[in-house]
């Protein structure tokens, strides 16, 4: 395998690690809501805007309140299949590699 040819096996195994650190990026946030004086714990998996997995907990005087779950419908969703295809894609290349005749002709 030329120089050359072994650049893109390992672009696509970049671009395939930096999509899955953005779709299972970690997040936590705790903060007293305003409105109802609660206390509200969040964590987070996946991008801050649309995660995979959410977990929230309500501490308020009344009690605990706490809701977590998997979002199947999230922008998250959309990096971690882009890691996955790259790596595919990164397979399918290096078996290519493996296929490919040598070229013998020779010019002298």
């Amino acid at each position: 395998m030329t120089q050359r040819q072994n650049i893109l096996p390992k672009c696509l195994l970049g671009v395939a690690i930096v999509c899955f650190l953005l779709a299972l990026f970690p997040a936590r946030k705790g903060y007293t809501d305003p409105e109802t004086d609660e206390q509200v714990t969040e964590w987070s998996i996946g991008l801050p805007f649309s995660p995979l997995w959410k977990y929230m907990k309500r501490d308020s005087a009344t009690g605990m309140k706490m809701e977590m779950g998997i979002r199947f419908l999230s922008w998250s969703w959309i990096p971690f299949v882009a890691g996955g295809l790259c790596l595919k894609l990164r397979r399918h290349y290096g078996q290519m590699l493996v296929n490919v005749p040598a070229d013998d002709s020779s010019d002298s």
